[in-house]
Formats: structure tokens, sequence, C-alpha cells
């Protein structure tokens, strides 16, 4: 933690290992450009323990923690000043960062996923609730399309945060696995199970008979990613690193295809890396997934691949 009376410029709020990476990387830019130490807080975010450093102090809030943000503040260290020149948040629903957006005088947005744009289930796209000042995308015309009203947009550039020579600055890790046919990218799994039954069905359709290898990295709060061994050349991401973005690693994978469902880091990966193949595979079993319209859009932009059936997928495997 940091010391007390200390007073911070810039305070990020990470609910996801994803956001956690990317605060840290522009955390450490905000002190080499202008001396200035932030502030990260990480909120449920587990599997990291922050190191001391010279550009960033953390209070990490575990979810046994309840009540107000004061409340909490200053139980980890009464001396800090509730106030602040910037926020930068990535989901403006959770209720510390609406809070804390009280006492900041500039909030900048950053761009995690489609959420950013499209809202889901009757919830406003991600700035609607807290209104950005600043916000930085990897699309500004798509975000412009949904934000245009409210904010300037300045672009973010993925290659700068992610390539090998950016990253391996700032954390450490070990990926050593075979060449593979596919990399596939599990979701985060629904109430009724459906997103988990989909991609049960197309890992052993491909995996059957050794007709593909294939190597899954499961999402960051998958608990339980054994299940996706259904074969003997089904090979699963191993938790140190199963928990990082796959953005961070993907260049030391060498697969012939990636795949997801659905998951936004398609999106980013297509950004970092145009020439490898990237597939969304909602379509080929099951129309009761519900995305939004705006996704095929998306996927054409990026020129994702959106096969309708398992035939149609395996020729895309080459």
């Amino acid at each position: 933690m940091g010391k007390n009376n200390r007073e911070y410029k810039s305070i990020f709020v990470c609910l996801t290992s994803y956001q956690y990476i990317i605060s840290d990387i522009i955390a450490k830019g905000i002190f080499t450009d202008n001396n200035e130490r932030s502030l990260i807080i990480l909120k449920y975010v587990y599997g990291y323990k922050p190191t001391n450093n010279n550009y960033a102090d953390y209070i990490i809030i575990p979810k046994s923690t309840i009540g107000k943000i004061k409340t909490i503040w200053y139980s980890f260290n009464p001396g800090w000043k509730l106030h602040f020149k910037q926020l930068y948040y990535f989901n403006d629903r959770d209720p510390i960062t609406k809070n804390i957006a009280k006492y900041c005088n500039i909030k900048i947005l950053i761009e995690e996923g489609l959420g950013t744009y499209f809202g889901v289930d009757g919830i406003l796209p991600i700035g609607k609730t807290i209104k950005p000042d600043k916000a930085y995308v990897g699309f500004p015309n798509l975000y412009k399309k949904n934000h245009s009203k409210f904010c300037i947009c300045n672009k973010l550039d993925y290659k700068s945060i992610f390539i090998k020579d950016n990253i391996e600055k700032y954390i450490s890790y070990d990926i050593n696995y075979p060449c593979v046919d596919v990399l596939f990218i599990g979701q985060s799994v629904d109430d009724k199970g459906i997103i988990l039954n989909e991609e049960l069905k197309l890992i052993k359709e491909l995996s059957q008979d050794s007709s593909y290898s294939i190597l899954i990295k499961p999402h960051p709060r998958d608990v339980n990613p054994i299940k996706y061994k259904i074969n003997s050349n089904v090979l699963i991401i191993d938790r140190v690193n199963s928990i990082l973005p796959i953005e961070v690693f993907a260049h030391k994978i060498q697969a012939k295809a990636i795949m997801t469902l659905y998951s936004s880091s398609a999106i980013t990966l297509s950004t970092l890396y145009p020439e490898k193949t990237i597939i969304l595979t909602y379509k080929i079993y099951n129309n009761s997934i519900q995305i939004s319209k705006e996704i095929e859009q998306f996927a054409k932009l990026c020129n994702i691949k959106v096969p309708e059936s398992i035939e149609e997928l395996k020729k895309m495997i080459i």
C-alpha cells in the first residue's frame, strides 16, 4: 500500500485480470511521462499479487468486503484523500466505480469487449451511466456511433500494449505448448449452461478420432476447466496462465485457427494479428444463443469468420 497522506491524480478500478493488465501498463506510462504515481483498485481480481514498484499503489478488495466506498477506503488507509484528477474505468455499472466517479474531475473510459458498444438484455452500453470525458478504444468509428454526443475519442493502439516487446516488460509468464490445429477460447458459463453445452459439443466433434489437436484457453473465472478434457488430443492451458488475457500470449502459441463462441477477445486478436484465422462459432449449432445483431457487422469489420456448419468450419482450419 501507499504512504499516509499520499495524493493520487489517477485512479483505476479493475474487475478482471484483463483490466488489471491494461491499468498497470497505463499507470507505468503515466509515471514515465509525468512522474506521477497512480492508485489501482483490484476488486475481486484473483491470481495477482502486485509487487512493490515506483509507479502505482494498490488496494485489493476481497469479495467478502461490503459497505460504502468511504468505509472501504479509510479502512485501507485513513491518510489517503478521496479526490482525484482522473478516473480510468472499464465498467460503469460497478457500484464502487460509480461511487469513486463522484470524486474525480475527468472520467476516462477504456474499451473492454462488446459491452462498450452494445447493450445486453436491456442494459445500457458502457459509458451511458458514467459519461466519459475521454475514451480509449480500438474502433473509433464504432465508438463515435454510440457515444459521440458527450466525449472525445482517442484511439487505443492495441499493439502498443500487447505486442511481445511491450507486454513482457510488465508481466512474467511461461508459455510452452506444442503446435496445434485449434486454439479455443472459453466463455463464461451462463445460468442455463447453454454456452457450455455448445462449447463441449464443438470440441468433441473436432477432437474425435484425433481429427484436430485443440488447446483450450479457459475463461479466467472458470473454476472447472477439466470439463474440456474430452479426448487425449485436447490440452488445457494451466491455471496460472489461464487467468491472463489471451492477448498477452497468443503470439507464443502456434495454431492454424483461433476459435471462440463469441468472446470479444476475437476482436482484439484480429487487430493484433490480422494474418491469423479468427473464427466465431456461435452460429454452428444453436440459434438460441442471443447475440447482439451488431456482432456480425463487427466480425466483418475485423475480417472474422462466422461459419454456419461444422463442415464449413473445418474448411477454415488450414
